[in-house]
């Protein structure tokens, strides 16, 4: 468990090289997004509307990450630059398929 703190500390504060930040959590999101849409059949409304929303503040939380991340990066520039814009380009992006999902918390 004490890994698991200092992993997620160390992500947080920008302490992981911007590769191993941004490829490991890329990855880890295919590996929890994938399964679910080839597995889960496509009336099952409420779990997409789940998986968006949670992917959402996963994609907020990959930003912050990856954009402490590449603060620290000392290499070529334009992978700083590349990372910064796709981690916003995927929150935008999750943002729009979130809110189609967002009828579901309307009241009625």
């Amino acid at each position: 468990m004490k890994k698991m703190k200092k992993l997620f500390i160390d992500l947080w504060e920008g302490n992981i090289t911007l590769w191993k930040t941004y490829w490991y959590l890329f990855f880890a999101e295919l590996i929890y997004y994938l399964p679910i849409y080839f597995l889960v059949p496509e009336d099952r409304y409420s779990v997409f509307a789940f998986t968006e929303i949670f992917s959402l503040f996963y994609e907020v939380f990959f930003l912050i990450v990856v954009w402490r991340s590449a603060n620290k990066y000392k290499g070529n520039k334009i992978w700083y630059f590349l990372a910064k814009f796709s981690a916003i380009i995927f929150v935008i992006l999750q943002m729009f398929s979130a809110f189609q999902y967002g009828d579901l918390f309307q009241l009625s």
